[in-house]
């Protein structure tokens, strides 16, 4: 009897290529990739695709990109040698653990990666792909747009980011979503209108860094770094608020600060670890006795190590940390009002947000293999 053939899955996202170095991007590929292998019998390859936006960014020097970043990195006082150092350790982490496509794409090229890489099926996610404002335009591979992807493209956990749709801007998007034969969104923004205007299947799906046992992370994360008591920082937007929260409980409980932010504050004493790569990441978490941020993938792992956290709230990033919180009933770990002493004294029970995680992770690992089945 005839094996049936393994799927050649193209993972097409936001992770090789950037204007900066994100932890959660790099790390959502690489779980994508990991949770294809441990839940399916597919063969994952990550695209090496770099969208129009970056083609001309160099992440070594990211105050040359736009006037946007520019102006970001400005305000946070980034020391491009922590940058150089940071981006040789993700480079690292990719060549070591990706499974890396043998070519490199672009907008011009993207269609012989089909031939080129033996694909079966595309894969578009996760992250902000779907991010009109942040990509400019709706770019045609995250959206399926390309000949080479028609019937045999899929969606996991797909992000608008903060994109507000008018009803133009709709219409285009929803045009673009019949690309697809199944769709797992982050987020349950425009989740109805998709639902409503389309026959597909359409999932609340989680981040795929969620779908992976911490233990597995343990596997791959570096020592022990910083050997006293100590609280986490973790910013992607800096915010004084958050810096005088984390200041007051490292006073109280006589613990240190560690601060893996890409901005540093002179008034603002501790130890500073912004080079800082995955593996360090991931191992700053878990070691911390609290850790504080306003990430979303920052939230995600404090939640996948069970680690207590305070989340704080962040221009153009707020509604994915919100949903995120509201899904496993955390809302109260963001910070919105710091005059509520009463939120230190409370603690997280993880038990219950185990079950909770555990019911909506056997539900994307259902999504997922139905969505690749069909493929």
């Amino acid at each position: 009897m005839n094996e049936k053939k393994t799927k050649r899955i193209g993972i097409v996202s936001y992770n090789i290529h950037y204007k900066y170095s994100n932890y959660g991007s790099v790390l959502q590929s690489y779980a994508m990739q990991e949770a294809l292998k441990l839940y399916t019998c597919c063969t994952p390859i990550i695209i090496d695709y770099c969208p129009d936006i970056f083609l001309k960014c160099d992440p070594y020097n990211p105050l040359n990109v736009t006037e946007h970043v520019e102006q970001i990195y400005t305000q946070q006082h980034i020391d491009l040698k922590a940058i150089a150092e940071n981006e040789q350790k993700v480079r690292k982490f990719i060549a070591d653990r990706y499974c890396l496509s043998h070519g490199k794409y672009t907008s011009f090229t993207f269609n012989d990666s089909l031939l080129q890489e033996k694909i079966d099926g595309y894969l578009c996610g996760s992250d902000a792909i779907w991010s009109v404002e942040y990509f400019r335009d709706f770019d045609k591979a995250f959206y399926g747009c390309y000949p080479c992807m028609q019937d045999r493209t899929i969606a996991y956990a797909a992000s608008f980011g903060e994109t507000v749709f008018h009803e133009n801007l709709r219409d285009k998007m929803l045009l673009r979503m019949k690309n697809f034969k199944a769709i797992g969104l982050r987020e349950l923004t425009e989740f109805k209108s998709i639902a409503q205007h389309t026959k597909l299947h359409v999932e609340r799906v989680l981040d795929p860094t969620l779908l992976l046992p911490a233990e597995k992370y343990k596997t791959i994360m570096s020592e022990r770094i910083i050997k006293e008591p100590y609280l986490l920082i973790y910013s992607r937007q800096k915010d004084k608020n958050m810096y005088n929260f984390a200041k007051k409980i490292a006073e109280e409980q006589k613990i240190a600060i560690v601060n893996i932010s890409l901005h540093e504050d002179a008034d603002f004493d501790c130890n500073y670890k912004y080079n800082a790569g995955i593996e360090e990441f991931l191992s700053l978490i878990y070691y911390a006795e609290i850790v504080i941020t306003n990430s979303l993938h920052g939230t995600i792992f404090s939640v996948v190590l069970q680690k207590e956290f305070w989340t704080f709230p962040r221009i153009n990033g707020d509604r994915k940390i919100d949903d995120f919180l509201a899904l496993l009933n955390l809302k109260y770990r963001k910070v919105d009002d710091m005059r509520k002493t009463t939120i230190l004294q409370q603690s997280i029970d993880y038990q219950k947000v185990t079950i909770l995680l555990e019911k909506y992770k056997e539900k994307s690992i259902s999504y997922l293999k139905y969505a690749l089945e069909i493929l």
